[in-house]
């Protein structure tokens, strides 16, 4: 009976020969329920935003990124901004030792792996079975909240705050919370200028940076994925979404939509 009972322990764990792929290590970090990502418009480059983040404040959609960065890892030479928005609303008042509320309220943000590793990375990390593409072909980052809020500046058009973002990042159907530091927010009236050009709409500006495990989301080592990558964020946005930014383009109403879980959506043709 001992001896039938190693065979089938040996058996359900694959045996020496028949090992089952390493598991991505845990950081400790929350484990998070994969969230929701609302579609993306027909021109594909903004996201529909949900309905409860509409509720939260201004929808400010990323229009360009003077800044996105990903070390550590063999990215195209020239990466797109992320398609997504940030959701933010001015402060009532401050306390007297500076803090306020919480002034970046939510976001979310799709990067398609495509457009993000060259294409021997791609096939490397695929290939390997680490990165499940077909499956879920996006980066997913979602901001919940944030806190620790100060102001930085204040003027008649603009003012800048400092915050700690709390977020979760989402790779391969995986979701781990992640905690952004010093994060840098500038929210200015409409009409300024950003990245060079005129803006239509009110304008918000992110400047982050972190440090991201990817394994905690893919087995490193031997398909050559790093255990850990550097992220510089500076990204531009606006409440007209890019599609409209051209002049002569005008908005046209959003019609609400279904969402669907992070990495099982369909993009709209």
């Amino acid at each position: 009976m001992l001896l039938l009972a190693l065979l089938v322990g040996a058996a359900l764990s694959g045996g020496a020969g028949g090992r089952e792929p390493e598991e991505p290590a845990s950081s400790g970090l929350a484990r998070r329920p994969n969230p929701v990502f609302p579609e993306k418009a027909e021109c594909g480059t903004w996201l529909k935003p949900l309905p409860t983040h509409r509720k939260m404040g201004s929808v400010y959609h990323t229009i360009a990124a003077s800044r996105f960065d990903v070390g550590g890892v063999a990215a195209r030479a020239s990466l797109a901004p992320p398609v997504g928005y940030a959701v933010a609303r001015l402060p009532m008042s401050s306390g007297a030792d500076g803090t306020i509320g919480s002034v970046l309220l939510a976001g979310q943000w799709l990067v398609p792996w495509t457009a993000l590793l060259d294409e021997a990375t791609l096939q490397s990390w695929s290939s390997a079975g680490g990165l499940k593409i077909d499956q879920f072909p996006d980066v997913g980052f979602t901001i919940r909240a944030s806190v620790d809020t100060r102001e930085l500046s204040k003027n008649e058009s603009s003012s800048s705050y400092s915050c700690t973002v709390i977020a979760d990042v989402t790779i391969n159907g995986v979701t781990t919370e992640v905690l952004v530091p010093r994060a840098v927010l500038t929210l200015s009236r409409a009409g300024v200028e950003g990245s060079g050009r005129r803006v239509k709409g009110d304008v918000l500006s992110l400047r982050a940076r972190w440090k991201l495990r990817l394994a905690d989301f893919l087995t490193t080592g031997a398909s050559g994925v790093p255990p850990m990558v550097d992220v510089s964020v500076d990204l531009l946005g606006a409440t007209v979404p890019p599609e409209f930014q051209a002049e002569g383009s005008e908005p046209t109403p959003e019609p609400a939509e279904p969402a669907s879980p992070a990495g099982e959506r369909k993009d709209a043709k």
